[in-house]
């Protein structure tokens, strides 16, 4: 019976700490080049990896045989609503503040980026581009800069906006790619199972020595 208290404790422990996270793996391009996100299955580019090269540049490495190989531009969505906003706490928009400027600190030094440089997502291709009034020189795409107001109610913000960038000229990009090397991308941190029987155990102790005062 005490065993199996302790098992239970243990078990429930387990399930409370499981949950999303954004896990450092393995790309071609070296270890921890890039950033799994547990609750999409996506895998996001460091931006180091992808920093100082221009939109054609990035589009020749995405060909077969290269070293972007499997990467894409991220849409609107996944970086805005399923990146951005389970990690810092901003809206999912075009533009949000908050007050977790540590979260929003922990969350740009992930990806080796920081407040005020621009960096580029959802890159729309040359016939999209011209639909939105760009010539063929230049590509429509969304950009976001992340801003740090010290003395601000809301220190941290960040704001979206779709221009159009020369095609030839350096940019930091982020890209984004499905899970790889067969991870299971339910698969989430969970603590070492030794922690988990030792706070069981110590659960279990505490339940005794409660019983233990209760009766004298």
């Amino acid at each position: 019976m005490k065993a199996l208290l302790m098992l239970l404790v243990a078990s429930v422990l387990s399930l409370g700490t499981a949950r999303a996270a954004l896990i450092e793996v393995a790309t071609p391009l070296g270890p921890d080049s890039a950033v799994l996100d547990t609750s999409s299955g996506l895998e996001w580019l460091k931006l180091s990896y992808a920093r100082d090269v221009s939109v054609n540049q990035v589009r020749a490495a995405m060909t077969p045989g290269e070293m972007l190989e499997g990467f894409r531009y991220s849409t609107q969505d996944e970086f805005s609503c399923g990146l951005l906003k389970p990690q810092t706490g901003f809206g999912c928009g075009n533009f949000s503040a908050s007050t977790d400027e540590a979260q929003v600190r922990a969350f740009l030094n992930l990806f080796v980026t920081g407040f005020t440089e621009w960096s580029l997502y959802s890159v729309f291709s040359p016939e999209q581009s011209r639909q939105f009034g760009w010539i063929d020189d230049y590509a429509a795409t969304f950009g976001v800069r992340f801003y740090y107001y010290p003395e601000d109610r809301f220190p941290v913000e960040y704001d979206s906006q779709l221009f159009g960038v020369p095609l030839d000229s350096p940019q930091t990009h982020w890209l984004v790619r499905e899970a790889r090397d067969g991870r299971d991308v339910n698969d989430v941190p969970e603590p070492p199972m030794p922690a988990l029987l030792g706070a069981g155990l110590l659960g279990w102790l505490g339940l005794m020595l409660r019983r233990r005062v209760r009766a004298r």
